[in-house]
């Protein structure tokens, strides 16, 4: 598709696993908003290193994708939110 440039239609991106589901055009901005809604919750060093370390560490050993995770996983530790959730999962407490 980015090679050939041939454009496919929504049922066969999902059939491929490019898109989680297909929407009427209708629903659209409602499906997207729910999502987009929890992302712009989240700090915003945090949502930009998370596909960093994917994208990167994809393809690597567990022991090297982690070594490429944990500089970007370090920089989102002093962030509140992270420093509470961290705490929270530690002593297994909910909000």
């Amino acid at each position: 598709m980015i090679l050939t440039g041939e454009p496919i239609d929504a049922a066969r991106a999902a059939e491929l696993g490019l898109v989680d589901r297909v929407v009427p055009a209708a629903d659209l901005t409602a499906e997207a908003a729910a999502p987009a809604g929890r992302i712009i919750r989240r700090p915003a060093s945090a949502v930009s290193a998370r596909p960093a370390a994917v994208t990167r560490g994809v393809d690597l050993p567990s022991d090297e994708g982690l070594a490429v995770e944990a500089p970007r996983f370090a920089v989102t530790v002093p962030i509140e939110g992270v420093a509470v959730g961290l705490e929270r999962f530690r002593t297994r407490t909910r909000p």
